[in-house]
Parts: C-alpha cells; structure tokens; sequence
C-alpha cells in the first residue's frame, strides 16, 4: 500500500479545513435565514460615471450587454428599454462588471440591490435602474 506525498496530505488537509468553514459559514447564514440562491452584483460605465445595479438567479450571471431580450438579460422589463439606449453605442470592454454580494435569498437581495443603489445615487452617481426598481 503506498502512502500519499506529503505535499498532497498537506492540500488534501487545506481542502478539508477550507470546506468546513464554507459549510460552516453556509450552515450561519441559513440559520440567520439569508441564505438562498440570489446574487446581486452592477455593471459600471466609468467615463458617464454611470451604473446598473443587477439581481439575478442561479450561479450563472446574466449578460445585459449582449442580450436580446429583458428575459435573456436577466433585467425587469420595465429596465430593458433605457438599459438598451444606456448600452447602445458603447463597447462591451468600457464596462465594469463587479459581484457584490450571492447565496442571498430574494428578500435579502433586494434589500442589498436598494441599498447599493441609494449609496451610488448619494455618491453621484447616475443609476440606470428604473425609479420603481430601486
């Protein structure tokens, strides 16, 4: 029977540590009742000093820039229409995208998205978002 490098004991170690404080800090955050499968992150447009503040489901972000659709962008519909003008015109790589927060529930998620949107707007910034999203 061989043994195992001590090198890939050591990862083997590392691995194991790292997955219980992430299942730990899984196990707190749905005792606390925020945990779900929602993510909330923006996309930036530095040079209007402009940004759209995003929800989406799943592990899979949803691109606005090149979608078709509100569906397929992962937007309410009520965005599409100015997030299409507010891209219109602009190149893909003059946007930042930035996560701001996942594993959140709906209700947690919305707070935060209406929360980073009051911050941006009070820093003067220009939020996308519709009046009635935020």
């Amino acid at each position: 029977m061989s043994k195992k490098p001590k090198q890939a004991q050591t990862e083997d170690r590392k691995t194991e540590k790292l997955r219980a404080l992430r299942l730990a800090h899984e196990a707190a955050r749905k005792e606390a009742g925020i945990h779900g499968d929602r993510s909330v992150g923006e996309i930036a447009h530095g040079a209007t000093r402009s940004v759209y503040v995003q929800v989406w489901k799943g592990g899979r972000r949803p691109d606005p820039l090149h979608a078709r659709s509100p569906q397929s962008a992962g937007v309410p519909p009520s965005d599409w229409p100015v997030l299409a003008t507010w891209v219109a015109g602009k190149e893909p790589e003059e946007f930042r995208r930035r996560m701001i927060a996942k594993d959140l529930n709906a209700a947690e998620a919305t707070r935060i998205k209406a929360a980073r949107i009051e911050d941006l707007r009070a820093a003067g910034e220009t939020v996308i978002n519709s009046d009635d999203d935020a």
